[in-house]
């Protein structure tokens, strides 16, 4: 963005790059999921470590949304990155820990954390005696269908496609 608005103070536009992220929005993607998975039963729960102990030791499907609910605006959702575990719980605690270890390995994860802790919501569904192959079907099909900004993975023949687009 190299556009300097007279109005606006270096410090108001630091601010909005630093928030800044780019998404791929594709309604026909979101077809791919037509019919698949209407019977899953979605649970929220506030990134928070209070909630820590809010989750199962099961098999599951999760994705990061970023949400102005503060202000009564509970239909926007910003989403952010899916993923699949063996356990729902643990990966929580996991995520959780990054927010005290900069260094991690999922450097993007690590800022959306960061960046927007105090609007951030773990959405999960349980997955119970879903194999690991099984899960990753799921999760494929979820990243193919939104295509979020923070993972790093995307099915064969959408990685390079995708990559490239959010490097832009």
């Amino acid at each position: 963005m190299n556009y300097k608005d007279p109005a606006v103070s270096d410090s108001h536009r630091d601010r909005f790059l630093k928030y800044r992220r780019k998404f791929i929005i594709c309604p026909e993607q979101w077809e791919t999921l037509l019919d698949k998975y209407n019977h899953f039963n979605w649970i929220e729960i506030k990134f928070d470590p209070i909630n820590r102990n809010a989750l199962n030791e099961v098999e599951g499907l999760y994705l990061f949304l970023a949400s102005p609910k503060k202000v009564n605006a509970r239909f926007i959702n910003y989403f952010f990155y899916v993923g699949e575990t063996n356990s729902l719980h643990r990966r929580f605690g996991e995520y959780l820990d990054k927010i005290h270890n900069p260094k991690s390995a999922q450097y993007q994860v690590q800022q959306v954390i960061n960046d927007f802790r105090d609007h951030l919501y773990f959405y999960y569904v349980e997955l119970a005696g879903f194999n690991q192959t099984q899960r990753r079907i799921i999760e494929d099909q979820f990243l193919t269908a939104f295509l979020p900004p923070v993972n790093c993975k995307y099915p064969q023949g959408l990685q390079s496609i995708v990559l490239g687009a959010y490097q832009q």
